[in-house]
């Protein structure tokens, strides 16, 4: 029977699936055995020196979590120039089908250059460990060291002080197994292709930035799902440098920014100086604050609580209400106005339900001069605006991205930097549009310099006032 083109593609299409199908399956063994292929996963390598990756495979394989936490292997501490004839020997014992994915470019003088620490188990597997946590050089000897389950390296590796590495996506399931969750990823360069990489065998594998945030704590049970949510950086370096940010201790080799100095945590004006209170608002008492938060009905807001606030706190508040009401040209009336002990690192909490602010004092008085009531304030009535205002932060954050103007995009590592360092607390809330957007208008009205001089924050507080959202003259 002749095929019609049609035919021929579908069958094409169906073969294809069912080859990446059995792809994912010795993937998943190999992350369940620790055997053959799971020990080739070493650093997949800067392009100029070695390989990068591409799309491939995916079809809901789940993560395999292990039902009991991996042993450390026991390694030692070895020279550099017995480490690298000991990483060739463990590679040559790999499938050949695999053995590209290890890298061994590296001669014993970059080792000792790089001030790399190299380790070796007595029948021969490797790993090493690249200042500031960079798992690299990680091979199981598939010969001598086959008592060995290959999760117990990784294991060792992790405990040296291992917290990130890069590797190819063959690699996902095991990594997943691991413990290592993927942050970000690049395509497959062939220009870069590494030794024993064969474009008519090999699939284009996607290079994975990988970091350890524990054995059974990885988000993504399948190939897929890491696709939906990690998008492609920019390039390799980019890709690396995100990693690296992330890993790094709090505070290490921190640095003013510039041309802004170093800013207070929770994004207040900057360091050394001090919130000043408005004349205005420090010559009322409290008899003044209660008529202030007392609503069109009668009803007085405040709870016994929030009136055991020092007067002075209480004055700083109804600045930030001032101020939040010039903003959006809007008046604001909560239905309460709470104090309570609240979560880490949360200074303030806005509840759409019952329409009320709950501030924690012991965050926010931590010196009522610093303004945390004040920025705390500005911050809650940005939520208030965006679930009662009509003010959508999706939209906001979306329009920055896609705006050509903007020189800035949220896969760029850079643009993670300024919203960390500028608009939001933690990288993780540029996944949040609506701290983001709350983050950057607080960040505006304490340190309205920052707008000028952070391009991410401008961007922001420009589509507020493009949406109609922010009036022109206030910012």
């Amino acid at each position: 029977m002749r095929l019609t083109e049609g035919q021929w593609r579908m069958l094409l299409e169906i073969a294809a699936r069912l080859l990446l199908r059995e792809i994912e399956k010795d993937e998943k063994k190999a992350a369940r055995d620790g055997g053959p292929g799971s020990g080739n996963f070493g650093h997949a390598g800067r392009p100029g020196q070695v390989g990068g990756s591409g799309k491939g495979g995916g079809h809901g394989v789940g993560v395999l979590v292990p039902k009991t936490p991996a042993k450390p292997a026991k390694n030692r501490k070895v020279s550099s120039k017995s480490f690298v004839g000991t990483l060739q020997a463990a590679k040559d014992t790999c499938p050949e089908k695999s053995r590209w994915r290890v890298d061994t470019y590296r001669a014993a003088k970059d080792f000792d250059d790089e001030n790399i620490k190299v380790y070796a188990t007595d029948h021969g597997s490797t790993f090493a460990i690249k200042p500031g946590g960079d798992i690299i050089s990680v091979c199981k000897n598939q010969q001598s060291d086959k008592g060995m389950n290959a999760r117990d390296l990784m294991a060792a590796a992790v405990e040296a002080g291992g917290n990130h590495l890069d590797s190819y996506d063959g690699n996902y399931y095991f990594y997943a197994k691991c413990g290592f969750e993927v942050v970000a990823r690049v395509k497959f360069d062939p220009q870069y292709a590494p030794p024993g990489w064969d474009p008519k065998r090999d699939r284009k594998e996607d290079i994975l930035f990988m970091r350890y945030v524990g054995v059974g704590n990885v988000k993504d049970q399948s190939k897929t799902a890491m696709r939906k949510r990690v998008p492609y950086a920019k390039d390799y370096d980019n890709a690396a440098a995100m990693v690296e940010e992330m890993t790094k201790p709090k505070n290490a080799n921190k640095k003013p920014s510039e041309p802004l100095k170093k800013q207070a945590e929770h994004g207040i004006i900057e360091e050394g100086k001090k919130y000043a209170l408005p004349e205005k608002y420090k010559a009322m008492t409290d008899r003044d604050v209660d008529a202030y938060f007392t609503n069109a009905d009668g009803r007085n807001c405040l709870s016994k609580d929030f009136q055991k606030l020092p007067l002075e706190a209480k004055q700083t508040i109804v600045h930030g209400f001032d101020t939040a009401e010039k903003l959006f040209g809007k008046k604001f009336r909560m239905q309460s106005m709470t104090c309570g002990k609240l979560g880490k690192d949360t200074y303030g909490e806005y509840n759409p339900g019952k329409v009320s602010i709950t501030f924690d004092p012991d965050k926010c008085g931590e010196g009522v001069d610093s303004g945390e009531f004040y920025a705390t304030t500005v911050h809650e009535l940005v939520h208030h605006m965006q679930y009662r205002g009509g003010m959508d932060a999706k939209k906001i954050v979306s329009a920055v991205w896609r705006d050509k103007n903007n020189p800035y995009r949220l896969q760029d590592f850079k643009t993670r930097q300024l919203l960390q360092e500028f608009v939001g607390g933690k990288v993780s809330n540029i996944e949040d549009p609506e701290e983001v957007v709350a983050y950057a208008i607080e960040r505006a009205v304490t340190n309205k310099d920052s707008v000028h001089s952070n391009g991410v924050l401008e961007a922001i507080i420009n589509q507020c006032k493009k949406k109609g959202y922010l009036k022109e003259g206030e910012m």
